[in-house]
């Protein structure tokens, strides 16, 4: 008797907010996410690094400024945040900025979110 094997994963393509995505790791997690068919809302709070590409929206982001963190998340299926301290950033920049994130998806129903902090 033969018993085949098969693969029942299933990829779901969502619309995802990255905040920071213009450091080195949220340019990394940008570059996989397009090529695995997401669509990218990249949050940048100075001037962006990342290339402009088919799926990939940017916008000025402040992460601790709750109407900026809106402005990125809304409508967006998660978010992905990679804010780290950078030379002369305040010591509780990433505390204050995950409130923010944390409020704004809760004001806007979303639940999923993924943190990377350095």
């Amino acid at each position: 008797m033969t018993v085949g094997i098969y693969n029942y994963a299933t990829i779901i393509l969502m619309n995802i907010a990255v905040i920071a995505a213009n450091g080195r790791s949220g340019q990394a997690f940008v570059k996989a996410a397009l090529k695995a068919g997401h669509q990218i809302q990249a949050g940048v709070h100075n001037s962006s690094n990342l290339k402009p590409r088919a799926g990939l929206t940017i916008q000025a982001c402040d992460a601790t400024l709750e109407q900026d963190v809106l402005k990125l998340v809304e409508g967006q299926d998660a978010v992905v945040s990679f804010i780290g301290h950078v030379r002369g950033s305040p010591p509780n920049v990433q505390t204050n900025a995950i409130k923010t994130v944390i409020s704004a998806m809760d004001k806007l129903g979303l639940k999923r979110l993924v943190s990377l902090t350095g």
